[in-house]
């Protein structure tokens, strides 16, 4: 029987912040750290070395650690990145993606379009596409420039996670999907750049931004 590989202590806290758990006014000590996640401090150090080139921790020297706070420039600035970055891939893609699980993916996403509003299937088919998307446009520089980014991607996709935005997201991965089976590449690159669009349009609506887990501003 298999079991699954516990999270190292930097995936753990990773977590964590993106998904909103620790508080923005924590300030992330070695002795709260310790207590908080019960391992050694050197796990710690090392997780928030990592986290700082994420960018999701600022470290200030004799001070300590702190959530890098995020605002709507922030936002802003990942999402124009992620719009230019993703919408090469998915015109790169084409060509030398894996026709049938892009096939799983959009028979997955016609399933779930009939289940309630937000499902965590819904949130991971689209995920599960985007990073399809981004492997098969073999660009390595691109994959590098990505993983750099990772981490202020996911903090930013799970607050556009909302009810409405979800559903909203899965009929536009269906258009993804659909321009990339007909191997539209100038059609996927729009469909993508339109999802991502809307995404943003949808998270920095004045009615959201109240539902934002950080934002006070840049330091």
């Amino acid at each position: 029987m298999s079991s699954k590989v516990p999270l190292t202590v930097y995936e753990r806290l990773r977590d964590e912040i993106i998904q909103g758990m620790i508080s923005p006014e924590q300030s992330l000590t070695e002795e709260w750290l310790t207590e908080h996640l019960a391992v050694s401090r050197t796990p710690i150090r090392e997780a928030l070395i990592r986290l700082q080139e994420d960018g999701l921790v600022t470290l200030i020297k004799n001070k300590g650690a702190f959530l890098t706070p995020f605002d709507i420039a922030d936002i802003i600035d990942i999402f124009n990145l992620r719009i230019l970055l993703e919408g090469f891939a998915a015109r790169a893609c084409v060509y030398f993606i894996d026709e049938e699980k892009v096939r799983h993916i959009h028979g997955q996403l016609e399933t779930l379009a009939g289940l309630p509003d937000h499902c965590d299937e819904k949130v991971k088919a689209g995920t599960d596409l985007h990073a399809l998307i981004m492997e098969a446009a073999r660009n390595p520089r691109l994959t590098k420039i990505t993983v750099t980014l990772q981490a202020q991607v996911l903090w930013v996709r799970f607050q556009a996670e909302r009810i409405g935005r979800v559903n909203k997201s899965l009929q536009e991965h269906l258009g993804i999907a659909k321009a990339i089976l007909a191997q539209d590449r100038k059609q996927a690159e729009k469909s993508m750049r339109r999802h991502l669009e809307n995404v943003l349009k949808d998270l920095t609506d004045p009615k959201n931004l109240k539902q934002l887990t950080i934002l006070p501003g840049r330091r």
